[in-house]
């Protein structure tokens, strides 16, 4: 049964990484406040280096004595995350709509919820 938790939270994880490489192709920045107004390469370049920070951060969590809140932390974000996309389904910038951008996004934030069930022991 551990590896098909393992799997699952792999799983979620590849997606969310994969949505943040749709991201940046879909021009995601668009969507955010400080970063919509400015130049497209200067904005692109914010975006892209500000998840490098934010990588090293979840994967340090992860390979560390916390990995469990790692995990945690990972599900919870996911959900939301979910959640402000389906928010901001009808802003103006958001190119994110396409099938496979959205696939990516729900089945991410799905696996997220049945991941945080399964570790929080409320089933198995």
């Amino acid at each position: 049964m551990q590896i098909v938790i393992m799997a699952i939270f792999a799983l979620e994880l590849a997606l969310l990484f994969t949505h943040e490489m749709d991201a940046i192709r879909r021009q995601e920045w668009k969507m955010f406040a400080i970063l919509k107004d400015m130049d497209d390469e200067k904005a692109y370049s914010i975006f892209t280096l500000l998840h490098i920070p934010l990588y090293m951060a979840v994967l340090l969590l992860l390979f560390s004595s916390y990995s469990n809140i790692g995990y945690y932390v990972v599900d919870i974000f996911l959900l939301a995350h979910m959640f402000v996309h389906f928010g901001f389904r009808k802003h103006p910038a958001n190119n994110l709509r396409g099938t496979i951008s959205k696939l990516i996004i729900n089945c991410a934030g799905l696996l997220a919820l049945i991941h945080l069930i399964i570790i929080s022991g409320l089933i198995f």
